[in-house]
């Protein structure tokens, strides 16, 4: 299990409340912890993060990809996936993308099986 922050103060937080669970960020905030293996960055930077709405949807989809499997362990592929899906799935629950547009999201990362998770 991982935990997403993109606040030097929550991690600084994190790091002493969940001393057992990797934290992912974004790699301006990741930097600033250089030297400490529970922190990663995720390939997100501060200015990417955005909320995902039906004007920037398309362009963020096509940002969303899922990483190389030979490049980094099970793991990292599951928590990069995790972190690709997680603005689109906010989205879609707070109604502002659609069930199509959640669907697209899925299967862009995950492949075929995602139109099948999406669906639940």
């Amino acid at each position: 299990m991982s935990r997403w922050s993109a606040s030097p103060a929550w991690i600084e937080t994190d790091l002493v409340r969940y001393p057992d669970i990797p934290l992912l960020t974004t790699d301006e905030v990741a930097a600033l912890f250089a030297g400490e293996p529970r922190v990663t960055g995720t390939g997100i930077s501060n200015s990417d993060l955005k909320e995902v709405t039906e004007v920037n949807f398309g362009q963020l989809l096509d940002s969303a990809t899922l990483p190389d499997p030979g490049e980094v362990a099970a793991a990292g592929v599951t928590a990069s996936a995790l972190v690709s899906l997680w603005p689109f799935t906010l989205a879609y629950l707070s109604g502002r993308i659609s069930d199509e547009q959640l669907g697209a999201a899925f299967n862009r990362v995950l492949g075929d099986s995602g139109v099948v998770l999406a669906a639940r």
